[in-house]
């Protein structure tokens, strides 16, 4: 099991996306230098930056998105509480066809893949930040 690491996730930031003291400033409220000095004994700060970077990183690693899309209309099925119905016409599919795509019985073109996820990713987020469910 993969543990994150502050630190490592920090550089991945600065190395893999970009991050610059800006971005550092504006999303963990320090510079990469505090960053990297943080330390694990006794800093309250450590377990939300660690977690901070963890969502800034993590997701990103070895993303796959066919594990991604169904990862996200289960999320939206189970948590959300949302019907199958009601997912598939947000992403455009017909209710069967995204069952089936779920359950892995029937592959989807790249063309519905990517318009299915862009579309659920973005009710995901607006049902988190907007709605607060």
């Amino acid at each position: 099991m993969y543990f994150a690491n502050l630190k490592d996730n920090i550089q991945d930031l600065k190395t893999h996306y970009g991050f610059t003291d800006k971005d550092f400033l504006k999303y963990f409220g320090l510079s990469f230098d505090e960053l990297m000095e943080i330390q694990n004994d006794g800093d309250v700060r450590y377990g939300n930056l660690v977690e901070k970077s963890a969502f800034l990183t993590e997701p990103f690693r070895d993303a796959d998105a066919e594990e991604r899309l169904k990862l996200i209309i289960e999320s939206l099925h189970v948590e959300k509480e949302l019907s199958y119905q009601t997912i598939a016409a947000y992403a455009q599919l017909e209710e069967k066809e995204l069952i089936d795509y779920s359950n892995g019985t029937k592959e989807l073109f790249y063309e519905q893949k990517f318009n299915s996820c862009s579309r659920l990713t973005l009710l995901d987020t607006f049902l988190n930040n907007c709605l607060n469910v």
